[in-house]
């Protein structure tokens, strides 16, 4: 199966909700973060994680990166979304703040119609990652950290979470 088969999953939503999920949606997997409950005001990194990091830890190439980022009365979101030439489906990195640990671990996927997900220790505060690769949930202090990537594996997605500032 090449790498464009892996990465167009039938459908992909992203939902803004008052707490994070992982939502299976025609064999796709959807991860949301845990926004924040609270209104307080959190900074983010000032930009998104570099084209040639993404690129390097996820041994992909990067052709074009795009960034927005939202302030609500919830804390600060940015979506940091990274393009692969002919490859339809981006990569995503969706940080937010500020994101306590009961909500981040409110966040956390359930297990079910065959998606699993394992605890990643030593990652931040705390994390999990979709099992066998495709997304990863981290929170280092008050940031949540959300890796979107389908063609990827759970060793890519740790190392690339390791690099990623808060």
């Amino acid at each position: 199966m090449s790498s464009t088969d892996r990465r167009q999953p039938a459908a992909r939503r992203r939902l803004a909700t008052g707490a994070g999920l992982a939502l299976v949606v025609s064999s796709a997997i959807v991860v949301v973060p845990a926004f924040p409950a609270a209104a307080k005001t959190t900074s983010l990194a000032a930009h998104c994680p570099k084209g040639w990091v993404v690129a390097t830890y996820l041994k992909q190439r990067v052709n074009k990166v795009a960034a927005s980022t939202t302030t609500g009365s919830t804390g600060t979101k940015r979506t940091c979304t990274y393009h692969f030439g002919r490859v339809p489906v981006p990569d995503t990195i969706i940080i937010g703040a500020p994101v306590t640990k009961a909500q981040f671990l409110a966040s956390e996927p359930t297990a079910g119609s065959g998606v699993s997900f394992a605890t990643v220790s030593g990652l931040g505060t705390a994390a999990w990652v979709i099992v066998p690769g495709n997304g990863l949930s981290m929170l280092r202090g008050t940031t949540d950290i959300v890796i979107e990537a389908p063609s990827t594996t759970d060793a890519e997605l740790e190392a690339l979470a390791r690099k990623i500032p808060a």
